[in-house]
């Protein structure tokens, strides 16, 4: 982790020369003492983060592509002569186990254009949409299965260790 910090300090500096390097070594060393002793940050969450990086990646490219599908429905539904607005509630659960992959699924509801999370309590979502057609697709979406396989592979992986 200090050298990603160590990175990040000499990508976001606008010169390269050695008191840029030798202080981003002391930031970058600084922090990362920091994460150890107030973070619960351990040398093996490096390992898990970069096994992970594929699908944190495609998991953050997917919004803009179902953002934009979702806004083109939405459009229609705008400019149609007679809206077919049939506004509905839909119940289901996602079968999530981590609290922090089900957040991540309710903002991403929220991205949505046309829909809403309404509430979630443990896995169980309640979400508003502005037809049925937008509704349909909640129960499998691309988000859920991305993060359902998340968690398999971070399981897995805390297995291996």
């Amino acid at each position: 982790m200090f050298f990603l910090f160590l990175f990040l300090w000499i990508l976001l500096s606008s010169q390269l020369n050695w008191q840029i390097i030798s202080a981003g070594v002391v930031v970058a060393a600084l922090i990362h003492r920091f994460s150890r002793n107030y973070l619960r940050y351990k040398p093996g969450t490096d390992t898990k983060l970069f096994r992970n990086l594929p699908l944190i990646l495609l998991y953050g490219a997917t919004p803009v592509v179902e953002a934009g599908k979702a806004t083109l429905a939405v459009l229609k539904i705008v400019f149609s002569i007679k809206p077919p607005v049939k506004p509905i509630l839909v119940y289901y659960r996602s079968g999530l186990k981590s609290n922090v992959a089900n957040v991540a699924l309710a903002n991403t509801n929220v991205l949505t254009p046309g829909t809403i999370t309404v509430s979630l309590e443990d896995d169980l979502f309640c979400v508003h949409c502005i037809n049925e057609d937008l509704a349909k697709d909640l129960k499998d979406s691309t988000f859920l299965r991305q993060l359902h396989r998340f968690e398999e592979r971070s399981r897995t992986a805390d297995e291996s260790i």
